[in-house]
């Protein structure tokens, strides 16, 4: 991309990230890796209206709770508190930076009750008015079925990760082939170990393993010999709250 340039059809490429949890922030880490410029949502109608795009850069932008809901009384601000305790008060106002997005990947947490972020309407409106919408891809990384993201009506794996959702219709066809924005489903992303992940974490394990193995745990607490390390992160030991976490009593209700 920096040496060559994206294909013009693509320019510019946006990606938007929906949150700023731990999802989205190593989501974002990995898209740092092109070269990325960083722009605020009020910003994206001037990469296009003013011809500021650059085809040897590709955007970033991070929607924040008042990016993506808004009062339903005129005039109102957001309210985190007020939104935490009656979200019906709210409607989604994503669809509003839609339009400007290649890729959308969606991180945050969401439950019944909570405003939609793309709805099914949305999208089949949108694919009415505009034959070829930019918006191509959408990872839906918190994965709700028929969720934040209502277009979400199929749970994939990582053997066939992604569908095509049809707007009209509501059906779905597996691939990336089809008329309609392309999916990632995988709800079961949390409990892979990627190879990587399990390189780093035995690196760091292999030595203390001798030290654990000999650890005798009939010990009381106060006298395991055990690698701080450890010791510091034993929740129950011998079947009693270790002095640590004694304070989770209030919470289990013993």
């Amino acid at each position: 991309i920096r040496d060559h340039g994206l294909d013009e059809r693509l320019v510019p490429f946006i990606c938007g990230f929906t949150g700023y949890g731990r999802v989205s922030t190593a989501a974002l880490q990995l898209y740092r890796h092109f070269p990325v410029k960083h722009v605020a949502p009020d910003d994206l109608p001037s990469l296009f209206n003013d011809g500021v795009a650059s085809d040897r850069l590709v955007y970033a932008v991070t929607f924040r709770k008042p990016d993506m809901f808004t009062h339903k009384t005129s005039g109102r601000a957001f309210d985190l508190q007020e939104f935490r305790r009656y979200p019906e008060r709210y409607i989604g106002r994503l669809k509003e930076f839609l339009p400007y997005l290649t890729l959308l990947v969606n991180g945050v947490y969401w439950e019944p009750g909570v405003p939609r972020l793309v709805t099914k309407r949305f999208v089949r409106n949108w694919y009415r008015r505009e034959p070829v919408p930019r918006l191509r891809v959408i990872g839906d990384i918190t994965c709700d079925l028929r969720g934040s993201i209502e277009s979400t009506v199929r749970i994939t794996d990582s053997d066939n990760p992604i569908f095509v959702y049809n707007p009209e219709s509501g059906r779905v066809r597996y691939g990336w082939k089809g008329r309609g924005p392309v999916i990632l489903a995988v709800d079961k992303l949390p409990t892979e170990l990627p190879r990587g992940a399990s390189e780093a974490f035995g690196t760091a394990l292999l030595p203390f393993v001798r030290r654990l193995a000999w650890t005798d745990f009939s010990r009381p607490y106060s006298g395991l010999r055990v690698p701080p390390e450890f010791k510091e992160s034993i929740i129950v030991h011998r079947g009693k709250l270790t002095p640590p976490y004694r304070y989770l009593k209030r919470f289990l209700g013993v």
